[in-house]
């Protein structure tokens, strides 16, 4: 039980020196190295693999890249103002590491690693504080090392999603409200605040467990304040519900603005998406939950199967053996027990809560169940915390070398073991070729927000992963839009949404995996789908790709070269860039003037000519409407092959200058019509037999 309040005061404890710590340090670093050499061998290279990730990369790219514009903490600001209803710290922070670090994969993955060591050393610290012994402070870095969660594909810590970050930080959490002796001391009652604000703003849900732990909390003091009436056991729990307030009100204080501010959207995600929308039904059949034991046993499943895996129950077991042993011997009881005495409860706080919320969830998710390793881990130790003072030393240092020993070489084995991209052989290099196809394609043709229909729900090509391939390789930023979803489309919404797109990627659901609604769905129109894109789309290439022939197909546009940077055609004149196979089928090309007016003040005579390579310029029929409203270049087929470069070079008779039509004091460029810094000519289509044109 606690000391009595009257107690003058412990004399100083003995100091368990700092050597340990230089054997943290030298593990830390080890770590380190080896999570990045991984992440740069296995995963760098790689398509970014699932849409979450996909989106939370995206969300920090955009924030770098706005920085070199408006600068870091503008781009921040302008990231935070919008809808989030996860979290809003891990893009930020992600952001910032790409900024120090370089806006590549590793960078944006460090921000995993650097919360895995957090926890690490918040862990030792907690324990060292608790037994004031190194051995069993280092037998909890071992068990560490043995959880399999850091290397798992979806949710581990080389995938860039909340979930892993999470774990680590509400582990961080678990060891500050021990370290506050269950909020019985202020200043770390305070920590326990701080900890558990940072949690909920990089995890929206966690405000779910933690306001569940400290729901508990409170009513257990309050129970032990009616139950108990010596003096002593009351002042420590009034310091106990001081402690409590103290916490929560900091919480509340930092985490509810931004809970408020965010509340459609998080209503959107977890009221709609998880409850009422049929979402979960189509969830629970991709993850084999039939019935309700199915869902009981879920998480159990998981968290043994996936997040600790069979070195982590050897080390525990040891560890629990050592435990016992501790508590076999007689000893003198220590000045520590009292301190010890928080684990246990914490422990099954920390578990019992999110393991209750999340078995309630309608939506069941393999990522998720690393947030009940911090109560688990610390379930683990709680025996030998309670019997260290007691145990062998010669039994703690075995205990702790063994643990650190199989927890080495547990990572290590892990870290040798090539990744799901790597293990895809030339399924993944072919995908690789064609997600850089679509990337170059976009270049050419100047898409400046291209729209990416895909006829699968996959995570191999998604829009987001096109967006964060080219920003990583070349620092373009493109933002590539995917209405792919997981939901039944029909037909005719299909083609519609076709029609509107800048690339199609016809590939269908993978041989043996899950097909959700919106596959079967494509499964039936697909032929629809291919005819379309084979009369109206120009085809990028064809990949044999898991067993299955993926068809790449672009818009058929032409890029206009030539403007100045605010969007003018010059007097030199415009190009039309692109290649025969855009033009295949057309007859006419229209660039459209923008809202600005004509202020060249009549319509001017136009010249057109085709350059071909190898050939010498041909004139072409050109014209401008009313107003020089647009123009207009009547195009003639050519028999050469659809890859063929074809330039169409536009020019003017007449110019003008702002500065002589009084639109500026000192413009003095020659120009003739505005149509924007990115505009994107028409390709009117030849008529067929017994239709009519049709734009493209």
């Amino acid at each position: 039980m606690d000391e009595p309040l009257s107690n003058p005061g412990p004399k100083p404890e003995a100091s368990p020196g700092w050597w340990g710590w230089v054997v943290v340090g030298a593990l830390v670093a080890v770590e380190l190295a080896t999570l990045v050499s991984y992440a740069r061998r296995e995963i760098a290279w790689a398509f970014p693999g699932h849409y979450d990730q996909t989106a939370y990369i995206t969300q920090a790219y955009r924030i770098v890249h706005d920085a070199s514009d408006q600068g870091l903490f503008p781009a921040i600001r302008s990231c935070l103002a919008k809808p989030h209803a996860t979290g809003i710290l891990l893009p930020v922070q992600g952001a910032i590491h790409c900024v120090i670090l370089g806006h590549d994969r590793v960078s944006v993955l460090s921000v995993n690693f650097a919360h895995f060591v957090l926890f690490q050393c918040a862990l030792v610290a907690t324990v060292l504080w608790l037994t004031r012994n190194w051995w069993a402070a280092l037998a909890g870095l071992g068990l560490t090392l043995t959880l399999s969660t850091v290397f798992l594909t979806a949710g581990g810590a080389f995938d860039f999603r909340m979930d892993f970050t999470a774990f680590c930080l509400y582990g961080t959490l678990l060891c500050a409200l021990i370290r506050s002796r269950v909020l019985l001391n202020a200043r770390w009652a305070a920590v326990v605040g701080a900890c558990a604000s940072v949690v909920v703003l990089f995890r929206f849900i966690t405000a779910v467990y933690i306001g569940g732990m400290l729901s508990a909390i409170a009513a257990g003091l309050l129970v032990w304040w009616v139950a108990r009436s010596d003096p002593d056991s009351r002042a420590r729990t009034a310091r106990r519900l001081r402690g409590w307030v103290i916490a929560t009100g900091l919480l509340v204080l930092v985490t509810w603005p931004v809970l408020i501010k965010q509340r459609e959207a998080i209503k959107a995600y977890y009221v709609v998406g998880h409850i009422t929308s049929s979402e979960k039904n189509i969830r629970a059949a991709e993850e084999g939950i039939h019935q309700w034991s199915d869902a009981a046993y879920y998480y159990p499943r998981s968290v043994v199967r996936d997040h600790t895996g069979p070195a982590f129950w050897w080390v525990a077991g040891a560890l629990g053996a050592l435990g016992s042993l501790g508590f076999a011997r007689t000893g003198a009881p220590d000045r520590t027990g009292t301190r010890r005495a928080a684990v246990l409860p914490v422990a099954l706080l920390g578990f019992g809560v999110p393991f209750v919320v999340l078995n309630i969830g309608a939506i069941k998710s393999p990522v998720v169940g690393d947030v009940l390793l911090p109560g688990i881990i610390w379930a683990v130790l709680a025996p030998l915390i309670a019997s260290a003072p007691r145990a062998p030393r010669w039994a703690l240092s075995t205990g702790a070398g063994a643990a650190l020993l199989l927890g080495t070489g547990t990572f290590l084995t892990h870290a040798a073991t090539p990744s799901l991209y790597t293990k895809l052989g030339d399924d993944g290099r072919r995908t690789m070729q064609l997600l850089q196809d679509v990337i170059d394609t976009r270049a050419k043709k100047n898409f400046d927000a291209p729209e990416v229909f895909n006829d699968a729900s996959t995570h191999d090509v998604v829009g987001r992963g096109l967006q964060v391939l080219e920003f990583e390789r070349s620092g373009r930023w493109a933002e590539y839009a995917d209405g792919t979803s997981i939901f039944a489309e029909n037909e005719e919404d299909s083609l519609r949404r076709l029609e509107r797109c800048d690339f199609a990627v016809l590939k269908g659901a993978i041989p043996g995996h899950f097909k959700y609604p919106y596959d079967e769905a494509m499964e039936r129109v697909r032929p629809a789908l291919r005819a379309y894109c084979e009369a109206h789309l120009l085809k990028i290439g064809e990949y044999q790709i898991h067993g299955r022939t993926v068809t790449t197909y672009a818009r058929k546009a032409l890029r206009v070269e030539g403007l100045t940077a605010d969007g003018w055609v010059p007097t030199e004149g415009a190009r039309f860039v692109g290649t025969l196979g855009d033009l295949q089928g057309c007859q006419r090309i229209e660039l459209a003037r923008s809202v600005m007016p004509n202020h060249l003040g009549q319509v001017p005579k136009i010249v057109a000519e085709v350059e071909l390579p190898n050939r010498t310029r041909k004139p072409l029929s050109a014209s401008a409407t009313d107003e020089l409203r647009a123009v207009n270049v009547e195009w003639e087929p050519v028999d050469l092959p659809a890859d063929t470069r074809v330039t169409i070079h536009v020019r003017f008779s007449a110019s003008f200058t702002p500065m002589e039509r009084g639109l500026s004091g000192h413009d003095t460029r020659a120009l003739v019509v505005h149509v924007g810094a990115k505009p994107r000519p028409v390709l009117h289509q030849r008529p067929k037999p017994g239709g009519s044109a049709k734009p493209k």
